[in-house]
């Protein structure tokens, strides 16, 4: 996995060595998601967004870890995610494969990052407006249409995605 960072989340998640040889050209598609920091009074959220599907997981309070612990704590929510959103064995298997290693790199894609916009303005609302888990904020970005993806929901992009790469 190839976790494009904004500025913000690299300094708040203090990442200091980045993967400067890394091709982007190179990815499987899969592969290769942005991360961004959602400040607010709790402490911080991490939202991390797949390139293509703009599949996300938003994950309340990331604390200050070390990077190594960072990289166990990213793949342990990924997994009980996925896990909570019923996601097939087939499919759950190639996330599985592709969050054994994480590296870290600088955003790249403005498209990307202006959809993230949006999903974290959806992630305020249904946090501080209603109130809504952490699994319920998930299944709502992740079922929203999307302009990017001309007007289909993330979840069924990206499962169609992972069905393809099963």
């Amino acid at each position: 996995m190839n976790l494009q960072c904004t500025k913000k989340a690299l300094k708040l998640l203090k990442i200091k060595e980045l993967n400067h040889t890394f091709v982007l050209e190179n990815v499987k598609d899969i592969n290769n998601w942005h991360c961004n920091i959602i400040e607010h009074d709790d402490g911080n959220s991490l939202l991390i967004t797949n390139d293509k599907t703009l599949f996300s997981f938003f994950f309340l309070n990331i604390e200050d870890y070390e990077i190594e612990e960072l990289d166990f704590v990213l793949r342990e929510r990924i997994f009980k995610m996925m896990l909570n959103l019923d996601f097939p064995q087939k499919e759950f298997e190639v996330i599985l494969n592709n969050i054994e290693n994480i590296t870290y790199t600088k955003s790249s894609n403005r498209s990307v990052l202006a959809s993230m916009t949006h999903i974290i303005l959806e992630i305020e609302y249904y946090l501080y407006e209603r109130n809504e888990s952490e699994l319920d904020i998930n299944i709502k970005i992740n079922n929203t249409p999307h302009k990017k993806l001309e007007y289909s929901k993330a979840m069924k992009v990206f499962r169609l995605l992972l069905q393809n790469k099963a």
